[in-house]
């Protein structure tokens, strides 16, 4: 069904990140359902302002990066992970970034 509005859209490019810009023009493209934006550093891309605007549901890519690091973790170490020691260590480092 060519043209028709996708449900979810998943930004997997690194535009936001330091640009300030925003891959796509979200009221042009229709999504109907929800945003991902993989960028996880700002946690507010343009993209998520656009979707914020729209009323779209939408989230980072903070969760990916998160439990990219506890799978890795229990890989290496065979040792169930800190998830939410984690997540605040994770957070920390990524607000210092913000200042």
């Amino acid at each position: 069904m060519a043209g028709q509005a996708p449900d979810l859209l998943v930004n997997a490019t690194s535009v936001g990140m330091h640009d300030g810009r925003s891959p796509v023009a979200l009221q042009a493209v229709g999504v109907r359902e929800a945003l991902i934006d993989i960028v996880y550093a700002p946690p507010v891309t343009p993209l998520l302002e656009q979707a914020q605007a729209l009323g779209l549901p939408h989230t980072n890519g903070l969760g990916m990066v998160l439990y990219q690091g506890v799978a890795a973790f229990r890989f290496f170490t065979g040792v169930e992970p800190p998830v939410e020691a984690m997540r605040a260590a994770l957070e920390d480092v990524l607000a210092k970034r913000e200042q």
